[in-house]
């Protein structure tokens, strides 16, 4: 598996078979609904028959003294509603940025 972009992977499997079975099934990770699709030259396009309903954010410079769940709410709901915050921030695994998942597909975002 590698990443391409931001919530975007590619999975490379052994061969076609398998591969195909996997693209046939349903799948979720962390209550988060999964869509395969084949690698194509615009996979990383949003198409525009897809309707984006959360986005994820990243909060940079969040000071450690307000690192917390009440914060990480408060900054959600000024862009545009908060849905909720990535494990790894609520663990403080990385203190370079908070990422949060908001409403909308993240072009009603402050810029600060």
């Amino acid at each position: 598996m590698y990443e391409t972009t931001e919530n975007l992977f590619l999975f490379e499997f052994p061969n076609r078979n398998i591969a195909e079975q996997i693209l046939q099934g349903e799948w979720s990770w962390k209550k988060f609904k999964l869509y395969l699709e084949w690698w194509n030259p615009i996979t990383d396009c949003l198409s525009n028959s897809i309707s984006v309903k959360t986005t994820w954010i990243r909060a940079m410079g969040v000071p450690l003294h307000q690192w917390s769940q009440k914060i990480f709410k408060e900054i959600g709901v000024l862009c545009g509603g908060w849905k909720a915050t990535e494990e790894e921030t609520e663990l403080k695994n990385n203190l370079k940025w908070a990422r949060i998942q908001v409403a909308g597909d993240g072009w009603n975002i402050p810029n600060e």
